[in-house]
């Protein structure tokens, strides 16, 4: 510890001692002299609640301390407004020592605390993504006077940034940022999940080209406990109403009861099924579990009652989540998690995981799946996708320690599009020079040509996004000052258009807009009846319902499936490895599975013909290398349609079909992929990403094939199993060969003797 500590300021070294720290976490003692004695940029992987907020801190705030800035100091970027009030209440006491102030900036935020620091900019604003676009657009005149003198920008939860929507926003506002100031900026990253350093360093380097210097330190939980449940789930006529009769609702209860517990689901409807369920289940046994929901559409009243009960309810008590709570929100030591499903990613279950074994207690997870018997009676290719890709999770990262790797989104256009518009409201009127040079330059948009941007501004003008002034400069057109002015434009993610839920005065939260008066649905786990509506303020009223409920969201979206999810699960099946976490049910399954892909012939062969008329090919790709083998044999005549997780079907009668696909697939593995080439429906361009309908029709194309198809993956999974099922044919071939030869020499040795 001392070395670490006798870099931090006096200041800082004093709160620690106040504290009755006698030791520095791991992660802190390897961050304080990155972060204190190089000029580089850091990012910080660890463990949940092992100390990384502090870690990223305490030398931040030394530095500060020895050489004050003259500006806002630190810019602190976070997923999650409730991410931002937790680390605000943890730094509180920090900052009242160091006496700089804290301003969560965020539109639940005061406003009187934004104009304060307007004001007298000094310290540290928390902000998200949206609230720094607004920021950077409402307050344009002030922004050089902000952040002149800005030295850090800590950005929370990395891994849950990168590759997505919001994560291209972050790093274009952080290199806007630079362009207004004029310098670079050191970043710091934290985060709990990363599969690779490399790419997290270098994601982190966008908007400074800083080198990266990596911290890390390993899991801080104790004993891993995992268990993974297969419950028969019984398919009714209304099957989305919360039912308490499913078996696999009980199990879920006797999991989570007595314990402090999250349940997570990988949708919001799943959530609400699961809490309702257990909220009936509770009070048909005495009240004795409380229960609570925690997603995106409930309020944040809802979710703040949620994070409450988790830290402080003496009780029993249990909390039905998405993704919201994977993030790093303190809500104390956990006893269980539960996912219902399977997890979204290795990413999403290690993040999970997380959740529990904090301060060295034992880490427990279970895995509740529902077994589809009526699915698997009925279709004699079905295959429990759900208990294959849950087992090949959890072997992945705890025998490889493997995480699935960031696909950039290198054509985005829509994004693009969305920052000319900031920047013009933000700057005002530039020429196309001018605003190429402060759009391409910009880490997200390097990948696209000076060529495509004069398409992408020509199609706004078009659109009436732009207009062009009376001296040849480009500035917002009418429909382009219409959408600035929205809240909504600030963020750059789809949001489907929601009701608001109101009991009495209280908002509970928002749900799809397909509502009726007397519709009955489920929300914070609990079920209501509409009672009146209305339309003009998009508010529904609702009082208390006893008769059952149904969820109202729309747009969940699809798993996208890494490539090598499904080469685990094909080495499961072609293995007879057995699984100490699996109970009995799901013991039993496993071993189904194997039988039926074994009789299906489906390990042996890519192109397998199960049914008269119907020719199936079992390529064992992830969804983006799917989508595009599905998209080349269209391109060639071949409608194969992607039927499930696994394989892609081919209508037709006869050999001849079978053989042409086997062709086909042989062409496809060699033959160069021209994405452009490449025959898409124009339906499926539409929605993937806020204002990609305003694109033109070719860059909407371009950003979509290069996002939704994996070219490279998908050659070089078709060269692995190609490759694979050729050895194994030549040395059936040899086999046979020498089975005949050793009949011969024996026939050969046999004359020999009666002649003898």
């Amino acid at each position: 510890m001392e070395q670490a500590y006798e870099l931090l300021s006096p200041t800082i070294q004093e709160y620690i001692y106040k504290k009755g720290w006698m030791d520095l976490r791991e992660i802190q003692e390897k961050a304080i002299p990155a972060i204190l004695t190089e000029s580089h940029n850091v990012l910080l992987t660890s463990g949940t609640a092992s100390g990384k907020t502090e870690a990223a801190f305490f030398p931040v705030l030394s530095d500060l301390e020895m050489h004050p800035s003259s500006t806002i100091a630190v810019l602190y970027i976070s997923p999650l407004i409730a991410l931002i009030n937790d680390q605000f209440e943890r730094l509180q006491d920090i900052l009242e020592e160091e006496e700089l102030p804290i301003v969560r900036w965020h539109g639940q935020a005061l406003a009187s605390a934004k104009k304060r620091i307007i004001a007298h900019p000094q310290g540290i604003i928390q902000i998200t993504p949206e609230s720094l676009e607004a920021l950077l657009i409402r307050e344009s005149r002030h922004c050089r006077r902000l952040f002149g003198d800005l030295r850090y920008i800590i950005i929370d939860e990395v891994h849950a940034f990168m590759g997505s929507e919001r994560g291209l926003q972050v790093q274009s506002l952080i290199g806007r940022i630079a362009q207004m100031i004029g310098h670079p900026v050191r970043h710091i990253g934290l985060s709990a999940t990363l599969a690779d350093y490399d790419e997290a360093s270098k994601w982190l380097e966008a908007g400074n080209g800083l080198d990266c210097i990596v911290c890390s330190s390993g899991a801080a939980g104790g004993k891993l406990n995992l268990l993974v449940k297969e419950c028969p789930y019984i398919r009714k006529e209304e099957n989305d109403i919360v039912d308490t009769t499913q078996p696999w609702m009980e199990v879920l209860y006797h999991l989570v009861k007595g314990h402090r517990s999250i349940v997570f689901a990988n949708t919001r409807n799943e959530v609400e099924f699961a809490v309702a369920g257990l909220h009936d289940m509770s009070a048909a046994r005495g009240n004795c579990l409380e229960v609570f929901a925690h997603h995106g559409s409930l309020s944040r009243l809802q979710r703040g009652e949620a994070e409450d009960a988790l830290k402080n309810h003496p009780g029993s008590v249990c909390v039905g989540a998405t993704v919201t709570l994977e993030l790093g929100i303190d809500v104390g030591s956990l006893d269980m998690i539960v996912q219902t499903g399977a997890p979204l990613s290795v990413s999403s279950f290690v993040q999970r995981l997380g959740r529990t074994g904090r301060k060295g207690q034992n880490r427990n997870m279970a895995f509740v799946l529902k077994r589809r018997d009526a699915v698997w009676k009925a279709d004699p290719t079905y295959l429990p996708f759900d208990l294959l890709s849950t087992i090949a999770t959890i072997e992945l990262y705890l025998k490889e320690h493997w995480i699935e790797p960031v696909h950039p989104l290198e054509k985005c256009y829509f994004l693009a599009l969305h920052q000319t518009l900031s920047v013009l409201r933000s700057l005002g009127a530039l020429s196309v020079q001018s605003l190429a040079r402060h759009i391409l330059t910009l880490s997200p948009f390097r990948a696209i040509t000076i060529d495509a941007y004069r398409t992408l501004l020509h199609g706004m003008l078009d659109e009436k996004l732009l207009e062009t002034m009376e001296d040849g400069t480009i500035n917002l057109g009418e429909r382009g000052e219409e959408l600035v002015s929205f809240y909504d434009f600030y963020s750059v993610f789809l949001v489907m258009p929601e009701m608001t839920i109101k009991f009495q005065d209280k908002v509970l939260g928002t749900v799809g807009r397909d509502l009726r008066k007397g519709d009955r649905i489920v929300l914070s786990g609990y079920k209501w009846k509409i009672t009146e509506i209305d339309y003009d303020r998009m508010i529904a009223f609702v009082v208390s319902d006893g008769k059952g409920g149904y969820a109202k969201w729309e747009g969940n979206g699809s798993l996208q499936v890494d490539d090598r999810i499904l080469v685990k699960i094909k080495e499961i099946l072609d293995s007879d490895e057995s699984y100490p976490y699996l109970d009995p049910c799901a013991v039993d399954y496993l071993g189904k599975a194997r039988e039926r892909y074994r009789s299906l012939g489906i390990g042996n062969d890519v192109v397998v013909r199960i049914e008269r008329d119907m020719v199936r090919i079992y390529p064992w790709l992830g969804s983006r290398s799917l989508a595009c083998l599905s998209a080349c044999f269209k391109s060639r005549g071949i409608d194969a349609i992607m039927e499930d997780d696994f394989c892609l079907a081919v209508e037709g009668r006869g050999a001849l079909t079978e053989q042409a696909v086997r062709t086909a697939l042989e062409a496809i593995r060699y033959a160069p992929v021209d994405l452009m080439e490449l025959d898409v429906d124009e339906q499926a361009m539409r929605g993937n990403f806020k204002y990609d309908t305003l694109l033109p029709m070719e860059l909407r194309k371009e950003a979509y094939v290069t996002w939704a198809y994996d070219p490279a993956g998908m050659k070089k999974g078709l060269g692995r199993l190609m490759e694979k099922q050729r050895c194994q044919s030549n040395m059936m071939t040899k086999s046979t060969e020498q089975g005949r030869l050793g009949k011969k020499t024996s026939g050969q040795r046999n004359r020999n003797q009666s002649d003898d």
